[in-house]
């Protein structure tokens, strides 16, 4: 599926449906299992800079009008959002609604996560 915008009729982009690239959904348990596939599919598709900074927002006006590449920039934006949303169980999307940009959702999740699964691989490794 490709979108166009009427404002600017050459910023288009086309997200692939990522349900067959992500084969779980993140749980309270399986962070690093699920970041290490969110992660292939984002830059395998140039989208990684939406989630760790590196492709910023741009300004939404130029010259008084709507800009086009911040249009488009707010359309892979979007479409990354969705792509992290689908892939989280329900009760870590509750625990992210109403977070409007993927950055901000990748954030979240990071900070409540990350910490917990290295503590777990630690604690795995102990027990081995």
């Amino acid at each position: 599926m490709a979108f166009s915008s009427s404002a600017s009729s050459n910023v288009i982009f086309a997200p692939p449906n990522i349900g067959h690239l992500v084969s779980i959904k993140l749980s309270d348990t399986n962070y690093l299992i699920w970041s290490s596939q969110i992660v292939l599919v984002l830059k395998s598709h140039d989208l990684m800079g939406f989630v760790d900074g590196f492709e910023p927002c741009p300004s939404k006006s130029l010259d008084g009008s709507l800009n086009p590449a911040y249009i488009l920039w707010n359309k892979k934006d979007q479409c990354v959002l969705s792509w992290i949303n689908a892939t989280l169980s329900d009760k870590v999307l509750a625990s992210v609604y109403g977070i409007t940009s993927a950055r901000e959702v990748w954030s979240s999740l990071a900070n409540k996560f990350a910490s917990q699964s290295r503590t777990r691989v630690h604690h795995l490794k102990r027990k081995l």
